[in-house]
């Protein structure tokens, strides 16, 4: 297997996707703004509402295309692990330097909030309480491994699920290896996850939310896989009459995906959109440039930030709001642009001066340890 290549685009869509599913997607959930923003320009008011609404109603299947960039990405580790070059110890270690430590702090900036938040009040925001399991399960990312319900930090049920998933994939590469299928084996998780998603099981390691993560990452386990092997130029035309075909399906079907059941929201999307699109993306170097813009690129590698602080951000902004007696415009549409700014530059700042230097710490420890091993 060739050396993990860096795509651009990729960086790209995660930014994509949080800003709509999170950073602007839950505006209308955490602030009294209503469904609908007014304002003094025409035009701007009805782009504000235009995306308010799209962020509500049309983003529902975004997390899968993010689980999907994960499955995809995490492909390149495939032979070091089915040829031991890289053992379970330091393959998951890497993950919770990735994870955890931005879990954590956010988790503990939350709690202060919340807890804040009910000394001002008196009451709970938005009915989130603090206990001493919820606590545990956000600080471990363990968060739905149990049942479908998100505590504390709400956004941290894909951090969780994203976990258990790498967990899983690591445990498949092995077992895929020894009964000679090889990567065909991830075709299991995303099959069981389609058949159980519409049995309303909310069970452990077997709730819906998990079933999401089986589907989104082992989808994009085995989209990395075709493109291994396929031939680039056939695969490139392919995925665009793949892409065609979906745009028509959507437009002329759009009341069965969304009026149906979940299913018909997910598969539709995760096979004729997400994954000819992430083929053509890490195939074709002029799409791959054009999507992985510098503007775009930039806001993907601040969207872990981005996400993990999204909650963290209203529940304080409701507590300032409270302590100063603050009375914000929620109602008003460049409102709604400037709390998306904010939160931007949140995440910038909490990406250079927080994420980079733990990932630089932990790289120089690690260095370092080397460097004795081999002395």
């Amino acid at each position: 297997m060739e050396e993990r290549k860096y795509i651009k685009s990729f960086d790209s869509l995660k930014g994509i996707v949080v800003l709509l599913t999170c950073t602007i997607g839950h505006y209308w959930q955490f602030t009294p703004a209503g469904y609908w923003c007014e304002g003094k320009n025409a035009w701007f008011t009805a782009l504000t509402n235009a995306v308010t609404h799209f962020s509500f109603k049309r983003t529902f299947t975004l997390m899968e295309l993010l689980l999907m960039i994960s499955g995809f990405q995490l492909f390149y580790q495939y032979e070091k692990i089915a040829e031991n070059r890289i053992g379970f110890g330091n393959y998951i270690k890497k993950r919770m330097v990735r994870l955890f430590p931005m879990t954590i702090l956010s988790t503990v900036v939350m709690v202060a909030g919340l807890w804040y938040y009910h000394s001002l009040t008196g009451e709970l925001w938005y009915k989130t309480e603090i206990k001493a399991g919820y606590i545990i399960e956000n600080l471990l990312n363990i968060q739905v491994w149990g049942k479908s319900f998100h505590t504390l930090n709400g956004p941290l049920w894909y951090v969780s699920v994203y976990f258990f998933c790498c967990i899983l994939y690591f445990v498949l590469v092995k077992l895929g290896e020894k009964l000679k299928v090889k990567y065909f084996i991830m075709a299991v998780p995303v099959v069981l996850a389609i058949l159980l998603k519409g049995k309303g099981l909310n069970i452990v390691l077997l709730n819906a939310d998990m079933c999401r993560g089986y589907i989104g990452f082992f989808a994009g386990v085995l989209v990395a896989g075709i493109v291994k092997h396929a031939e680039k130029k056939k695969l490139c035309y392919f995925s665009l009459a793949l892409l065609a075909g979906y745009v028509v399906f959507y437009s002329v079907c759009k009341e069965f995906i969304y009026a149906g059941p979940v299913l018909n929201k997910v598969l539709p999307a995760v096979l004729f959109f997400y994954a000819p699109l992430l083929i053509l993306l890490s195939q074709n170097r002029v799409v791959d440039g054009i999507v992985g813009n510098k503007v775009l690129a930039g806001l993907g590698k601040i969207s872990y930030s981005l996400y993990v602080w999204n909650f963290p951000f209203y529940v304080w902004l409701a507590a300032i709001e409270n302590r100063f007696q603050l009375h914000i415009p929620y109602g008003e549409a460049y409102m709604y642009w400037l709390m998306a700014i904010a939160q931007i530059l949140l995440a910038a700042c909490s990406y250079l001066w927080i994420e980079k230097p733990i990932y630089k710490c932990v790289a120089a420890v690690g260095c370092r340890k080397e460097h004795k091993r081999s002395a």
